[in-house]
């Protein structure tokens, strides 16, 4: 690899991203060997995703492998004042030339919705790119949302490149999590993998990042010079609930409950999906009032149907338990519900997964709407029956798991697969 091609090497995953943007850069330090051969430089490259995921340190990367001045353009200034810095910028990218503008969260230039996209910003940026097409400008751009932006704007011969940004695949983000631990004074053993597991392996960069440097913030303003187990899984915690751990004590009556309701969670996710249960928890948080039972899920319900019924299964598991142990109706199933029929409603309009009668779309009349709702009680009712009947063949399981919740308070995948041998569980 060309030395300056290294500077993408800050940048972990994206592999296929990376080599799209390669040539371009290469097309920069050394543009006679793409002119002889008749190669016009692409107008620009559109980084569109979610925000987190490393748009714009793939950007900088970018930038620095070009070698060429850059420019860049933020939203900072009022609008009149923006369109006029934002012109400034590309004819200042001219006389630089070869050079680079940057367009950091172009959907943010204008205050408009997808039914209004032809905001004077977004025309200045289609009339500048226009005007610097064959000088040796190229843009790059990031942005979170398409939806806002006009299609004039995106089509070929002003964004020549269209990467999407998703997540980083399972390995990729495991060498995330270590680059983030390397410069972090960890005292106990707990790997890259067990961490990304334990918050289910779906998530951004900088959710990453923030988690790991939250463990040692906590350590450090206690005074303490090692980061440990304990520290991370809190601040995973943390970032499951979006709040923090509570003092308030609970009764044993309270705590009873809740350890049953997420030992239900565990039993019915290992049981339907062995291995896919990564943590469960009744430390008490603001947020949540209650536990947590996280699940990892490495992909697999994206395609697989009869693994997106079981999941619905173990999100119903908790309801189950508490009614089966203590025989009363568990109120604190709200968020549970709520997951669980978001998750058929999705495979109902989404895959017609029920038939393509009980679709609903904005067309659906009533009568259609009523139906399709309806069918979908009846399947969250089959698998709540799925759960239960689970939980009773399964009960020295569940009270193994509740025992250990209660014990220990956070329990993770080695524990439960400790539990799992110990009553012969394959």
């Amino acid at each position: 690899m060309k030395e300056y091609l290294k500077a993408f090497d800050k940048v972990i995953g994206y592999e296929d991203e990376k080599r799209k943007l390669m040539p371009i850069c290469d097309m920069m330090r050394d543009p006679d060997k793409y002119k002889k051969l008749g190669v016009v430089m692409p107008s620009g490259a559109l980084l569109q995703g979610e925000p987190g995921y490393g748009k714009t340190l793939l950007a900088k990367c970018f930038i620095e492998a070009c070698g060429a001045p850059c420019f860049v353009c933020r939203k900072d200034k009022a609008d009149g004042d923006f369109i006029n810095y934002m012109r400034k910028c590309f004819d200042d990218a001219m006389a630089s030339a070869p050079a680079i503008v940057f367009l950091d969260d172009m959907d943010k230039f204008a205050n408009e919705d997808k039914d209004h996209k032809n905001a004077e910003e977004y025309v200045a940026i289609q009339a500048c790119i226009d005007n610097v097409k064959g000088k040796d400008v190229f843009v790059i751009a990031t942005t979170n949302d398409l939806n806002n932006l006009p299609d004039s704007l995106l089509r070929a011969g002003r964004f020549d490149i269209n990467l999407i940004i998703r997540g980083l695949e399972a390995e990729d983000q495991i060498k995330l999590i270590e680059h983030f631990l390397s410069n972090k004074a960890f005292v106990e053993t707990m790997s890259p993998k067990e961490i990304w597991q334990i918050l289910g392996g779906g998530i951004s960069c900088a959710e990453l990042e923030k988690i790991i440097n939250d463990a040692a913030m906590k350590v450090a303003f206690e005074g303490r010079d090692t980061v440990t187990r304990d520290d991370i899984v809190l601040a995973c915690l943390n970032q499951h609930f979006g709040g923090t751990e509570s003092s308030t004590q609970r009764s044993e009556e309270r705590r009873l409950a809740i350890a049953y309701h997420e030992a239900g969670h565990v039993v019915v996710g290992e049981i339907l999906i062995p291995n896919s249960i990564s943590l469960a928890s009744i430390k008490p948080y603001r947020a949540s009032g209650a536990g947590v039972t996280c699940h990892f899920d490495a992909g697999e319900l994206e395609n697989d149907y009869e693994q997106r019924k079981n999941r619905v299964s173990g999100m119903l598991a908790g309801k189950a338990a508490t009614e089966i142990v203590f025989g009363t109706v568990d109120l604190g199933t709200k968020i549970d519900l709520r997951n669980a029929r978001d998750m058929l409603d999705d495979m109902r309009d989404d895959n017609a997964v029920y038939g393509f009668e009980y679709q609903i779309n904005w067309l659906s009349s009533d009568s259609t709407r009523r139906t399709a709702e309806q069918v979908v009680s009846a399947e969250l009712s089959k698998l709540y029956e799925i759960a239960r009947n689970v939980l009773l063949a399964n009960r020295p399981f569940l009270d193994a798991v509740a025992n250990a919740l209660l014990e220990k308070e956070t329990i993770f995948a080695a524990d439960i697969a400790a539990i799992k041998k110990e009553l012969c569980i394959q």
